[in-house]
């Protein structure tokens, strides 16, 4: 019986013969001669437009039920009747039941919306097929792409990948076969053969199948037989198994043609985005530069007053001129030095005019005998860092005006006509010829005018230097993505983000990187060991003063001249360096000198926009969270590498004796070994926050195109066994239910790349979405939880003694609440694609599913490893520095004279 005598008599209610219809018998032999003789296409295809929409013209049969354009009980509104009937029929017989008139006008509009809703479905259907089939039909604004064409294919991270993998000539750009690929090709094809053998053997299965079940029911090939579903099965199978170029087979070349056209589609839709925008983030490029606060100049300033009373001291003993001399590392890397502008513009005549990173070190010193002779630093030397080139911009803006402002400052400093009367003073109170007119207790004692004065000009200087740094950043900083990282397309999407560390961290650095004290003046320093030697006790304020500890004097090789000096110089240091600190003040000193302090307290900052409201108010814009934890990051490790310089080398005791000395006495081994464990645990932190986290989402996104290519790599062996899945001949549908997996699979390959897209920018989005409201209700839950107001205003929490404790611990949790939803905002780069496919009803598994999260366990392992490594590492060279350090203070008790002039 063929389907057509099966078919349920439309119109024939109560089973009544269609009189049309022809004799049973006589049907069922020409029914088995068309089966044997003639292919049937177009019955076949009327079949399966019919069966292949049943269930839409089921439920539109039913919405015309529902306003009695067809009874209740007619055949096309029962489900057991689906796929009996197509939706041309429905509408045919629901148009001879409609009647147009006032009464009936809901049925009117019911037929009529359905109609011009099917016509909608169909011109939709019809402008998807021309658009696949016309190269230009869609143009992207960058001239004319086409909505899957990858328009560098050379430069495209996933085509690069697929070319590694599958080396397929021209399959995704020029490819050139490697040994390894035409292996792999002759594999493909041993594989698909094999399976194509296994296809015939279930081929001839199903032929004894037919045979037998027609022989036993009567029935042409069968009851099971689908008469339309099972020969189009046959045919796909057959085509998708047959071994084609290099040994790949039709279903293969299906997976490799579906990824290289959802690479497109990812790629055309990612240049989409980022054209549309100044950066990937969609914000201001102002920003995305977090400030960190001016650093602390105290240290500076009190060297420099010392080295200035040196300078005097020197003319008004000897006569002697000291002056200020500059030395750079030539550029060529030769390990020779060149003489340079002290204020930092350029090299001097002759010297290499190559961009410059070696420091500059600044000598206050003359020469011993001529001016060819051995430049001696008598004053002592100090070290200014360059960070970039002082001569040259860079693509974060001219960085290096700031170190030029620092090198103003040391400038100031020398030639500071305050200072210059102080050191005249502390000069002359030691001298014979003013010794009644100065002399105190202790030497001469100015008041503190003197020191509030230059310290506030000195900050007033850095802080507009600082400010002025950072305006120009958020002027002139590109954050705009580059053309070359525009051509890696979308697998390199994840690549632009590290760039805000990257000008954040130059910034910061420039900032941190203030001129520091590298030697004290010649005698202090012989002071200073001598000290060391014999009397490993002493205060920090009486690390100059030259006696010991058992009344002994200091022996100087150069006689009371240089006693004169070391009192003068002694004299002035206390001054400059003793001032007792409470003990609050003591606390934020010490964390802004071992964690960096600066950056951390400012995380929490807007900035001012230079605008006003309506309210009259400055107008304050939020900085990107990915841009504050970068600058609290790179300020850590800048705090942890200069805590571990100063574990190690001889500045230790200068470095901070400002901030220790008036507090505590102990040891500086004692100390040098806390300095070391707290740059370890500082260098672990800035580590994660400055190196891992803004280079989660490329990390993320990187392993996430590999997965992808993984999961075509699992589908180029499954596709063979997809095909096979056709060879049924039993079941509805042109796939039937042992391949449809496939087909979702396949389509998963499509939209996986896409997928990832929206992924990262939708973890993007989300973070920057939860940082902003932590932010602005973080006072709050501090408030509502701990108790503690963090606000500044009037009356809050800044009235507390305590207040200045709490606002760093919670600073401190902010800055790890901030790094938690971080994490989990990138975890959205796999967990889209991974599980998008449910919203069609679908849970296919890919490899890349099954694959645990790529960071899992980096940052703890970066943490642990960091801090075990940095500490051993640390702990080595301080070692090493311990013991080059007495070595070189036995040989200069033994023999060296502190005064090297001949």
């Amino acid at each position: 019986m063929t389907a057509n005598a099966r078919e349920i008599e439309v119109g024939q209610p109560n089973g009544q013969k269609n009189p049309n219809k022809p004799d049973s018998k006589k049907s069922g032999r020409v029914g088995i001669l068309s089966y044997i003789f003639l292919p049937g296409i177009i019955p076949q295809i009327q079949e399966l437009t019919r069966g292949g929409f049943g269930y839409l013209a089921l439920l539109i049969a039913n919405v015309y039920q529902a306003v009695r354009i067809l009874p209740s009980n007619h055949p096309y509104t029962q489900f057991e009747n689906k796929g009996t009937f197509g939706i041309r029929q429905v509408i045919i017989e629901a148009a001879n039941n409609v009647q147009v008139n006032k009464k009936n006008l809901d049925q009117v509009i019911i037929f009529g919306a359905v109609l011009v809703g099917l016509i909608i479905l169909f011109l939709q259907l019809a402008a998807f097929v021309l658009l696949l089939f016309s190269g230009d039909a869609w143009a992207a604004s960058d001239g004319g792409a086409s909505l899957f064409r990858t328009e560098n294919p050379k430069e495209d991270i996933a085509f690069h990948m697929m070319r590694e993998v599958f080396g397929v000539p021209e399959m995704f750009g020029e490819t050139e076969t490697k040994p390894i690929h035409s292996a792999l090709h002759a594999l493909l094809h041993f594989y698909n053969m094999a399976i194509l053998l296994v296809a015939v053997l279930v081929f001839l299965y199903y032929v004894i199948v037919v045979v037998g079940e027609t022989a036993q029911s009567g029935t042409p090939f069968g009851q099971r037989f689908s008469h339309v579903y099972a020969p189009f099965r046959l045919v796909i199978a057959i085509g998708l198994l047959v071994p084609l170029n290099y040994g790949i087979n039709g279903a293969q070349w299906i997976t490799l043609y579906s990824a290289k056209v959802g690479s497109g589609f990812a790629t055309n839709g990612w240049t989409q985005f980022i054209n549309s925008l100044t950066n990937p983030l969609g914000a201001e490029n102002a920003t995305l530069i977090a400030e960190t606060k001016e650093p602390d100049f105290q240290g500076l300033v009190n060297f420099m007053a010392v080295a200035v009373t040196c300078k005097e001291a020197y003319r008004v003993k000897e006569k002697r001129e000291i002056k200020k001399f500059c030395r750079q590392g030539k550029a060529d890397g030769s390990g020779g030095t060149e003489t340079v502008d002290c204020d930092g513009a350029a090299a001097s005549d002759g010297a290499s005019s190559a961009p410059n990173l070696n420091d500059i070190k600044v000598i206050f010193g003359a020469y011993n005998s001529s001016e060819t002779g051995e430049l001696i630093p008598y004053c002592g030397t100090v070290t200014v860092p360059i960070t970039v080139p002082m001569d040259s911009s860079t693509s974060q803006g001219d960085v290096g005006n700031l170190q030029k402002e620092y090198m103003k400052v040391v400038d100031q400093l020398w030639n500071n006509a305050k200072l210059k009367e102080l050191g005249t003073n502390f000069a002359n109170a030691h001298s014979s010829n003013h010794r009644a007119a100065q002399m105190g207790p202790e030497g001469y004692t100015p008041t503190s005018d003197y020191k509030q004065d230059v310290t506030q000009e000195v900050k007033t200087a850095i802080k507009n230097a600082v400010k002025e740094h950072y305006e120009e950043a958020r002027n002139n900083a590109d954050f705009k993505m580059r053309e070359d990282t525009k051509k890696r397309g979308w697998g390199g999407a994840g690549i632009w983000y590290n760039r805000i560390a990257q000008i954040n961290g130059a910034y910061v650095v420039a900032t941190m990187s203030i001129p520091a004290m590298e030697a004290w003046p010649e005698v202090m320093d012989f002071v200073l060991k001598a000290k060391q030697k014999q009397d490993g006790t002493f205060d920090g304020c009486s690390a100059f003063e030259p006696n010991l500890a058992d009344n002994k004097q200091v022996t100087f090789t150069g006689g009371e001249i240089d006693r004169y000096y070391a009192k003068t110089l002694n004299n002035s240091y206390k001054y400059w360096h003793c001032e007792k600190k409470d003990a609050s003040n003591f606390f934020i000193d010490a964390l802004s000198a071992i964690f960096g302090l600066e950056g951390l307290m400012k995380i929490r900052d807007r900035y001012d926009t230079g605008k006003t409201g309506d309210d009259g108010k400055a107008i304050m814009s939020e900085i990107h969270p990915l841009a504050k934890l970068s600058a609290l990051g790179r300020g850590l490790v800048e705090a942890a590498v200069r805590n571990m310089g100063m574990a190690m080398g001889s500045s230790f005791f200068g470095g901070m004796v400002g901030v220790l000395a008036p507090h505590t006495g102990a040891s500086l081994k004692a100390a040098s070994g806390m300095f070391v464990s707290i740059a370890t645990i500082g260098l672990s932190i800035g580590f994660i926050t400055y190196y891992i986290l803004p280079f989660l989402p490329f990390m993320y996104f990187f392993f996430a195109v590999g997965g992808w290519v993984k999961g075509i790599f699992e589908a180029m062996v499954g596709a063979p066994l997809w095909a096979l899945a056709h060879l049924r001949i039993d079941g509805d549908g042109l796939p039937g239910k042992m391949a449809m997996n496939g087909y979702f699979l396949i389509l998963e390959i499509f939209l996986r790349p896409i997928l990832t897209v929206f992924g990262l920018l939708g973890g993007m989005a989300i973070f920057t979405a939860l940082a902003t409201i932590l932010n602005d209700i973080f006072n709050l839950v501090v408030l509502n939880t701990g108790g503690v107001d963090l606000s500044d205003e009037p009356g809050g929490g800044a009235d507390l003694s305590r207040h200045v404790v709490d606002k760093f611990f919670f600073t401190c949790v902010y800055a790890v609440i901030l790094y938690m939803m971080a994490v989990s905002s990138f975890k959205m780069i796999n967990l889209v694609p991974n599980n998008i496919l449910r919203w069609i009803g679908q849970n296919v598994s890919t490899f890349n599913d099954q694959a645990q999260d790529p960071t899992q366990g980096l940052t703890q392992y970066a943490a642990i490893g960091g801090a075990r490594i940095g500490g051993q590492l640390a702990g080595g060279m301080t070692k090493l520095s311990e013991s080059g350090g007495g070595f070189l203070g036995g040989a200069l008790a033994a023999g060296k004279t502190p005064r090297s002039n001949g």
